[in-house]
């Protein structure tokens, strides 16, 4: 509406507004890129349609309040794990508030992660959680320590999903702290700890019981990390144990149709049996 009222319609205009718009939608961390259509749909009928600034009240205010009011109710239904998140809630971590309660300096990000990005920075020490890309040998090179932060009881279940086919293979169940080498979930343990689940649990809640105690095991012994004072434990190799990201795409049916990850542990052997998956 500003750039109607006040600028005018032009390509440029049309343009800009697009690109204001998804940049504060950044800014107030409600990225939804295809919002981005509401000034062009305004802009490029303005010559037939009147706009008013009550426009913005309604519907743009009303239907967008409508939707996340929705959106909260459907997506907090038997979750543990509340919405709204940003970020996948790793912003909002335990690690991170340790740090920011600590007044400890760190560079947050979810890209790839760059030479010059640990150069120019002067980044001793890299914690990888939750981060969904390998870190390449141009990173490893640079011989700083790179730890990472792994919801299984290593050497079981190194790669993707890690807790599930903990679940479905009925290994040890767990969480680990290890150094980064150049295999994937391969380097030295630094600390771990076994986990064991209820018969309450389900796939959502042991996840996120994972992924609490994890954090807490990491700021138990930060100081010791940070110091390179903590044990360093070779793997035994010998156990292949690994599964990539498309491996559980025969099963997901499965698991979709009975609950999806609110679904109890308990019943999931039951289940994959009467399907004929081989556990």
């Amino acid at each position: 509406m500003f750039f109607l009222k006040f600028v005018g319609v032009s390509i440029f205009t049309i343009a800009l507004s697009v690109g204001c718009a998804i940049a504060l939608m950044q800014i107030f961390k409600c990225v939804h890129p295809p919002a981005g259509a509401n000034p062009l749909v305004i802009l490029l009928t303005a010559s037939s349609i009147h706009y008013e600034w009550s426009f913005l009240i309604f519907p743009v205010l009303v239907g967008a309040v409508s939707l996340v009011l929705v959106a909260m109710l459907i997506n907090n239904i038997k979750a543990s794990t509340k919405w709204p998140m940003y970020g996948l809630g790793i912003l909002n971590s335990k690690i991170t508030n340790f740090f920011d309660l600590n007044d400890i300096k760190y560079i947050f990000t979810d890209d790839k992660i760059s030479p010059e990005l640990i150069i120019n920075n002067s980044i001793n020490l890299i914690i990888s959680y939750r981060y969904k890309f390998i870190i390449k040998k141009n990173i490893i090179d640079l011989n700083i320590r790179i730890i990472n932060l792994h919801i299984s009881y290593l050497p079981w279940n190194r790669g993707a999903d890690p807790n599930l086919w903990s679940i479905i293979n009925n290994t040890k169940k767990g969480i680990t702290i290890h150094y980064i080498d150049e295999g994937i979930d391969t380097g030295d343990i630094i600390y771990q700890k076994e986990i064991t689940f209820t018969d309450d649990d389900t796939l959502e809640s042991s996840y996120n019981k994972l992924n609490d105690i994890i954090q807490d095991l990491f700021i138990e012994n930060f100081n010791n990390i940070l110091n390179n004072t903590c044990p360093r434990i070779k793997q035994d190799k010998n156990i292949n144990s690994f599964h990539y990201s498309k491996d559980k795409n025969d099963i997901m049916y499965i698991i979709n149709d009975n609950g999806g990850w609110t679904i109890k542990i308990k019943y999931l052997f039951e289940l994959l049996k009467n399907n004929n998956y081989n556990i």
